[in-house]
C-alpha cells in the first residue's frame, strides 16, 4: 500500500471518529440544554442513531458550556451596568433559559446561589460558574450510570423506563471532565465535593430511590442544583480560609 493511500485511510477513520464523537456531544447538548442545534446537525444524530447512555461522557462538557455562557453574560452585564447584584441575575437567568434542567429551580434555591455569587470576587465569577457547572451536570448524570429511570404515570406510581449502558471507559471521562475545570479555582476545599456528592448519592439518593424505584428527571435536576450551591458554598469558604494549591 503506498504511503499516501495509507495515509488517506487514516484521515478518514480520525475524521469518522471525529464525527462520531461530535455526534455525542451534540446530543448531550441538546438533552442538557434548549439551544436548538443546526437542523443538518440534529439530522446527522438521528441518521446515526446513537444510544443515549454513550452521551453521558460529554454531559460534564455541556455543562462547561453553558457555565461559560452564564460566565459571559456576568462579564457583559457588569461591564455595561456596573452593577454585580444585577449582573449575577443576569446570569444566573441565562443559565434558567439555556439549561433545560434549570425548569424546576425553586425561588430557595435561586436565592442561595445569588447570595453566594455576590461574596465571590468579581474576577473569580466566570471560573467558579464554568467550574460548578461542569461538576453539578457530572454529579447528576453519574446517576444515570448505576441507576435506573422511572417515570411518574397519570396515576402517582412509577414505571420503569430503562438502565442506561454506560461503560467504565464512559464514566471515567465524565468523571475527569467534569472534575477537572475546579482547577481553574485553586482551592483544594473543593476536593471536599467528592465526598459531598457520596453523601448525596448514598442517602438522599437512596432514600428517593426507595421511594420511586429509580431517579427522575425531576430529582436529577435537584441533585445538579444542590451541587452547584456546594461549589459556591465551598468558594466564600475557601475564600475565607485560603488552603490553595501550591
Amino acid at each position: 500500500m503506498k504511503r499516501g493511500d495509507l495515509f488517506r485511510r487514516r484521515l478518514r477513520h480520525v475524521l469518522r471518529l471525529a464525527g462520531y464523537e461530535l455526534g455525542l456531544l451534540g446530543l448531550a447538548w441538546s438533552y442538557l440544554t434548549r439551544v436548538p442545534l443546526p437542523r443538518k446537525a440534529m439530522q446527522f444524530i438521528r441518521r446515526k442513531q446513537y444510544a443515549p447512555a454513550q452521551s453521558t461522557r460529554y454531559v460534564p462538557l455541556a455543562g462547561i458550556f453553558i457555565g461559560a455562557i452564564a460566565g459571559a453574560v456576568f462579564l457583559g452585564a457588569n461591564e455595561l451596568f456596573d452593577s454585580k447584584g444585577l449582573a449575577i441575575i443576569l446570569a444566573l437567568s441565562a443559565v434558567l433559559l439555556v439549561s433545560s434542567s434549570s425548569s424546576s429551580t425553586s425561588i430557595v434555591m435561586f436565592l442561595v446561589r445569588f447570595q453566594a455569587l455576590l461574596l465571590v470576587p468579581d474576577s473569580l465569577i466566570p471560573s467558579v460558574l464554568i467550574a460548578a457547572h461542569a461538576f453539578s451536570q457530572f454529579g447528576a448524570a453519574s446517576f444515570i450510570t448505576t441507576n435506573v429511570q422511572v417515570e411518574e404515570d397519570e396515576k402517582g406510581t412509577y414505571k420503569v423506563l430503562g438502565k442506561a449502558d454506560t461503560s467504565t471507559r464512559d464514566f471515567m471521562v465524565m468523571a475527569f471532565v467534569g472534575m477537572m475545570p475546579l482547577a481553574l479555582v485553586g482551592s483544594l476545599l473543593f476536593l471536599l465535593l467528592v465526598p459531598l456528592l457520596w453523601v448525596i448519592r448514598n442517602l438522599f439518593g437512596a432514600w428517593f430511590i426507595h421511594k420511586t424505584g429509580g431517579f427522575t428527571n425531576h430529582y436529577l435536576a435537584l441533585t445538579q442544583q444542590l451541587l452547584e450551591a456546594s461549589c459556591y458554598l465551598l468558594v466564600i469558604i475557601g475564600l475565607k480560609y485560603p488552603l490553595n494549591v501550591g
